[in-house]
């Protein structure tokens, strides 16, 4: 089927069938630019060596803010999804994803490059539990 075969003038919804039969809110968020490699194949906005973290109780805050706005319009189910640069290198990452946790139904997805220590990663799968 061609793109201009597609009948829209008879779509009722658009989106990932996943999301569009249940009440998920989708959060996308560039958690902060700095990364600890250097990837030849990493567009040059994406990553920085300057530490550019956000603090954790504006970060909180605006948790707290995107779980209420969306309650308000009927959202009961939240799926976040972390990027960066490096996510994992926030200094209150775990803090970060406990805060999530507190709401009935979460997803959390993340793009890491894994360079966190084994120690690290094991304890992150507990929370991530």
């Amino acid at each position: 089927m061609k793109f201009s075969d597609i009948p829209f003038n008879k779509c009722v919804k658009v989106g990932n069938k996943y999301f569009l039969r249940e009440n998920w809110f989708s959060v996308n968020w560039l958690l902060g630019r700095y990364c600890n490699y250097s990837c030849s194949y990493c567009w040059p906005y994406a990553s920085t060596k300057v530490k550019d973290h956000r603090p954790i109780e504006i970060i909180i805050k605006t948790l707290d803010s995107i779980f209420e706005q969306a309650k308000e319009r009927g959202y009961d189910k939240f799926s976040f999804s972390f990027s960066g640069g490096e996510p994992t290198l926030h200094p209150n990452f775990l803090d970060i994803i406990k805060h999530i946790k507190t709401q009935p139904v979460s997803k959390i997805n993340l793009t890491t490059n894994c360079s966190r220590n084994l120690k690290w990663l094991k304890k992150i799968s507990r929370v991530f539990k």
